[in-house]
């Protein structure tokens, strides 16, 4: 949210990770980030029409979670796609050991749920980042098999929806690459 004429700013319970996305079917900002008064460490955030005017923004969640981490999001604003208007949030949930998940709205981010699980918690794939092809509405999500931590190698890895996101393939899995602190 845009800082008050004191400088403090009118969010509360903000960790940190922010998304900012704009859906420009509704001409709605939100800023997007781990959040307290979403269970904890859920994933939540604020909404506003008029974003220069602090006192419009509300709160919304997109999960109530304990140990959410990692979020990303993206908004179709094509005109010309299947689902345009519809967003997406994808994250790590900590809370079973690090799953991949992604959520959408359908509805201006009034709700979230559809929840699917991209990867299981192991071996933990890190979310990375979020996409989509504003043409079919084929969505994307980039994540890193990180073979357990450590100085292990690393592998990318994608995964597609091309029905709005309710069901996700693992399309592609890269070729090993050393891990950080490994030559």
């Amino acid at each position: 949210r845009p800082p008050r004429a004191t400088g403090q700013s009118p969010s509360q319970n903000p960790f940190g990770d922010p998304v900012a996305l704009y859906n420009s079917a509704t001409g709605t900002w939100f800023a997007i980030f781990l959040d307290a008064a979403c269970g904890g460490q859920g994933i939540g955030g604020y909404k506003s029409t008029n974003a220069a005017d602090p006192d419009s923004w509300t709160h919304f969640c997109i999960h109530n979670g304990s140990s959410d981490d990692r979020e990303s999001g993206w908004a179709d604003n094509s005109p010309g796609s299947p689902i345009f208007g519809r967003m997406y949030v994808s994250w790590n949930d900590f809370s079973d050991g690090g799953s991949l998940k992604v959520r959408f709205s359908t509805d201006n981010g009034l709700t979230w749920n559809n929840e699917r699980q991209l990867a299981p918690a192991s071996p933990f794939t890190r979310d990375v980042q979020i996409t989509g092809d504003p043409v079919t509405g084929t969505v994307y999500v980039a994540g890193m098999n990180e073979n357990n931590g450590g100085l292990t190698n690393r592998a990318n890895k994608f995964y597609r929806s091309t029905d709005g996101g309710n069901t996700w393939t693992n399309t592609f899995n890269g070729a090993n690459f050393p891990g950080p602190g490994v030559t």
